[in-house]
């Protein structure tokens, strides 16, 4: 039952499709090969019978730890940067309550993952944003956690409508990881005034990013905006 509330909240739709079944037994599969590798590293023999049962890790995940994650142990070794550490902080958290309540049947309050870094050149922000992405894998919120690097020349186009198929493109790319916009900045068509490309169009951008993930906590893609 908890695994059929989980499918029906990740469809747009209510609708459970076969390919999102087929993803996730083969993650439940990935979580146990996992467990079982452990066991055999640390020593254990591994019987036939033991490969057949799943657990709750296998299933939903391990529970979210502090402790045991090494996202927020790259975060911890990095100097300053106390905000950041403290929302990420937040995260783990609220994702620890969102395991808890998952067990008891309850609904997880909605995570939206888009996030806006700003800061000078060199304050870390492309770091920061590759650890936030091992760490939403590591929460469950993200299938992959993979970085994705992009600039507005990447997805703005010379002509109308290209724009904003180029930021469709770029989205269906980064399913599963974090899609990095880096100097977005330049996408505001007030700032550019429409003197070049990149602000004719930069608008065209946002409100494609907008109409593709507005309302789309939980989805499995988190967008980054830095400048």
């Amino acid at each position: 039952m908890i695994l059929a509330r989980k499918l029906a909240r990740e469809s747009p739709t209510g609708e459970v499709q076969a390919s999102a079944i087929s993803l996730l037994v083969d993650s439940f599969v990935e979580r146990q090969n996992g467990r079982m590798a452990r066991r055999l590293l640390d020593g254990h023999e591994v019987g036939a019978f033991e490969l057949m049962p799943l657990t709750w890790g296998d299933t939903i995940g391990p529970r979210p730890s502090f402790e045991h994650s090494p996202a927020m142990a790259k975060l911890a070794s990095m100097t300053g940067l106390r905000a950041v550490k403290e929302a990420c902080q937040g995260l783990v958290e609220l994702a620890t309550r969102n395991y808890d309540r998952v067990l008891e049947g309850r609904p997880p309050a909605q995570i939206s993952l888009h996030r806006i870094f700003y800061g000078n050149p060199g304050t870390g922000k492309t770091t920061v944003a590759r650890i936030y992405g091992e760490l939403l894998k590591e929460l469950g919120l993200l299938s992959d956690g993979s970085f994705v690097s992009c600039t507005p020349s990447d997805l703005t186009g010379a002509v109308v409508g290209a724009s904003a198929q180029n930021t469709k493109n770029m989205i269906e790319k980064s399913k599963g990881k974090v899609l990095f916009i880096d100097e977005a900045y330049v996408l505001d068509p007030k700032r550019a005034a429409g003197s070049t490309a990149q602000g004719s169009f930069g608008g065209d951008v946002l409100d494609t990013l907008v109409e593709k993930l507005d309302g789309s906590a939980g989805s499995d893609i988190a967008v980054v905006l830095a400048g």
